[in-house]
């Protein structure tokens, strides 16, 4: 679980830097779509495609009491890992919004 809420905050924090806002929606697809549309084709498809994959765990594992294993934890975290580091990158490369 701490994966998905590192994405999640990760995500914030980006949208945050490059658009000065973030979404407020209870839907965390909203947050990608608000991501797509602050940096447009700047915005890798692979990363795209990690934070959906991610997130869209978010339901099973926190509101349907799925409990997954090991090998299904490290590969949510390892998403992560990936995600948090490009995120990392582009934070410290990129000029704040105003």
């Amino acid at each position: 679980m701490l994966g998905i809420h590192a994405v999640v905050a990760f995500t914030d924090a980006l949208c945050i830097h490059l658009g000065g806002r973030k979404s407020t929606s209870a839907d965390h697809a909203a947050a990608a779509r608000l991501l797509r549309a602050i940096m447009g084709a700047r915005l890798p498809r692979e990363m795209e495609s990690l934070q959906a994959r991610v997130v869209s765990e978010k339901d099973r594992l926190e509101y349907q009491g799925y409990v997954a294993t090991m090998r299904e934890a490290d590969a949510i975290f390892e998403k992560a890992e990936r995600y948090g580091r490009w995120v990392e990158e582009m934070l410290t490369g990129t000029r704040a919004s105003d």
